[in-house]
């Protein structure tokens, strides 16, 4: 008897079944995770940020955040940087467009910026039009001109 299965044997029962089989027992045995860091204690640095390896069982230290505190000051790239004392208020000797980090104000270049953008796209195309040999609309009409002032001549001769 013969059944539509016989066509597919993958999905036969006789291959499926042992198929599963295996699947579940390999399955079965996880391997075990080990975990070296047991009763290991990492040192405590300043500015740094701790932590075991589980597979090697070795302390692994990593810069702690910009601004957390520390001893004295508070952390910057992975070193303790003592806290200066900025007043609130700007000097009378201070610029008052100068931000505290030294940064100026960033509207006064946009109309440079601009400025700039424009003159460089004006040169790029007038760069495209002499690469490409065309003419703008001005050249166009004087070409034209020009002809039609040649066969005006020529036709004025005869």
């Amino acid at each position: 008897m013969n059944s539509i299965w016989s066509f597919f044997p993958f999905f036969s029962l006789r291959v499926f079944f042992p198929v599963l089989f295996f699947v579940t027992i390999v399955a079965s045995f996880k391997e075990e995770e080990i975990n070296k860091c047991e009763g290991v204690e990492c040192k405590k640095l300043p500015c740094k940020v701790e932590r075991c390896n589980p597979l090697t069982g070795k302390c692994l230290y990593s810069n702690a955040i910009d601004g957390t505190e520390c001893k004295g000051g508070k952390c910057k790239d992975g070193v303790c940087v003592p806290i200066a004392v900025v007043p609130s208020t700007p000097t009378p000797s201070q610029s008052p467009s100068v931000t505290p980090t030294g940064q100026g104000n960033a509207l006064s270049w946009a109309p440079v910026v601009m400025v700039v953008l424009a003159i460089i796209a004006a040169i790029a195309y007038y760069l495209y039009i002499k690469k490409e040999g065309k003419k703008t609309p001005l050249e166009k009409i004087e070409k034209k001109q020009k002809i039609l002032e040649k066969h005006e001549k020529k036709q004025k001769k005869p």
